[in-house]
């Protein structure tokens, strides 16, 4: 049985904005949305580690 990968998935308001299973490029992904966010006035993004696929 081989084991799935995990993805990192980065999410806002349910909406899944970026996935890879590289949890470095998720988190730089995640900062830039962050900032983004910050300046348009819009809710934050969070990592989700996404075990199911």
């Amino acid at each position: 049985m081989t084991q799935r990968p995990i993805y990192y998935d980065v999410r806002r308001n349910g909406e899944t904005l970026f996935s890879d299973t590289d949890e470095n490029k998720a988190l730089e992904q995640l900062k830039a949305f962050n900032m983004s966010a910050e300046v348009n006035g819009e809710s934050k993004a969070v990592l989700v580690r996404d075990y199911g696929r």
